[in-house]
């Protein structure tokens, strides 16, 4: 298992088409999808014991249709999920909002003079420190619940791989079945799924603290040395993040890896080769 995960780094040449694609997948919109694309046609190489090589790089259209319908594939498993977090996130953030805003509120009604520019930046000093812990810990439970459908999302996926037909990728019972049948090896594969989060966690509590600090930089009344500060560490809360996105692109096609080798397994693929396999 962990050798096909780390096949699109096995070789010279297949890690010189990884990274390329990856800078192809930084292209806006088309990119991401033609990526996704790229993964899933090494992933049905490796369900069908045909990849030597990660495929190459070839900008065509079927690979942006693959990676189109394997994102709505995602989409369909996890919007529930999302309206849920949406629904429920607002109403936690808001909870711990109202509670420091109305403590500053009464302590602002009970000061005998207010100049509306302080009170405006009183007032948003403290939604901002009690928005960001509730963001930060909202981002923290929208990943660990990611993390408990990481396993049906990547079998959903490649269910509709194998096939290359999205109904596929919808039917319950199909996509459900295979996990329960794989046993040690849908454990395997899940564990390499869910390990970039070992190391995408502490990159996002990072910048979420840059962030934090950026806030309280700027104070009740922001100076020129406040505002250097929190240009800095917003910088820095920038880089962080999207550096994090990029690794975690990387991650993917390691995580998709894996998820081939579960198909071939779980799916008895070893025996039969089709002569149509995408190469």
């Amino acid at each position: 298992m962990l050798k096909a995960a780390l096949s699109p780094f096995s070789s010279a040449r297949s890690t010189g088409r990884t990274l390329l694609a990856l800078l192809v997948g930084l292209v806006p919109l088309a990119g991401p999808l033609w990526f996704m694309g790229w993964m899933l046609d090494h992933q049905r190489n490796l369900a069908w014991g045909r990849a030597d090589e990660t495929p190459p790089i070839e900008l065509t259209g079927d690979r942006l249709v693959t990676g189109m319908w394997a994102t709505l594939m995602t989409y369909a498993w996890t919007l529930p999920l999302s309206v849920g977090l949406a629904v429920g996130g607002s109403l936690f953030v808001a909870a711990r909002i109202f509670g420091p805003l109305s403590r500053e509120l009464a302590a602002i009604a009970a000061t005998p003079y207010h100049d509306p520019l302080v009170v405006q930046q009183q007032i948003g000093t403290v939604v901002a420190d009690a928005m960001i812990p509730a963001f930060g810990l909202l981002a923290l439970i929208a990943i660990l619940a990611g993390a408990l459908v990481t396993p049906i999302v990547q079998a959903a996926i490649v269910r509709y791989n194998l096939y290359r037909t999205p109904r596929e990728g919808v039917r319950f019972r199909e996509v459900l079945r295979p996990l329960s049948q794989g046993g040690m090896t849908t454990v395997k594969a899940t564990a390499i799924a869910l390990a970039p989060l070992l190391i995408e966690l502490p990159l996002l509590a990072l910048s979420w603290r840059y962030l934090a600090e950026a806030v309280h930089a700027l104070g009740v009344v922001p100076d020129p040395a406040g505002m250097a500060e929190a240009s800095a560490s917003y910088l820095a809360f920038t880089v962080i993040t999207g550096a994090t996105g990029l690794l975690a692109t990387g991650l993917r096609a390691i995580v998709y890896s894996a998820w081939g080798e579960w198909a071939r397994v779980t799916y008895g693929l070893e025996a039969h080769v089709p002569e149509t396999a995408s190469t």
